[in-house]
């Protein structure tokens, strides 16, 4: 009973817990990595693939700076598209990562009381 008290009550509510909460850190750092928010926030209005024309040096020509900027706005547009949607998946994922761990974290310390509940209500119904 000591060494129940002494070695496994502290490993199951201190030792594990903070184990899984490390791993959720390792976890939401790697995610970070894969899909970097802080790029795509910083090149949210970029072009798309870098696609943009530079304005010709004659300001005179109306239509071909008219074309340069089109180019440019719709480059930009869909990079913008693109990386919304890559900080919506980025946003979700990260959401549904701290629910697991969350799940499993509060699965993990309410088990024993699950199961003590569990054995009583099997043996008081019986």
């Amino acid at each position: 009973m000591v060494l129940f008290i002494t070695s496994y009550l502290p490993w199951y509510f201190i030792e594990h817990p903070t184990k899984i909460i490390k791993t959720y850190f390792k976890y939401a750092r790697a995610f970070f990595e894969i899909i970097s928010v802080i790029f795509l926030l910083k090149t949210l209005l970029s072009p798309w693939k870098s696609i943009a024309d530079e304005y010709p040096t004659n300001l005179m020509n109306i239509g071909e700076i008219a074309q340069v900027f089109t180019l440019n706005m719709t480059t930009r547009i869909i990079g913008l598209l693109f990386r919304l949607v890559a900080l919506l998946f980025s946003i979700v994922s990260h959401i549904c990562l701290l629910a697991g761990f969350l799940a499993y974290l509060l699965f993990w310390l309410t088990y024993p009381a699950i199961l003590a509940g569990g054995i009583l209500h099997a043996i008081y119904t019986i």
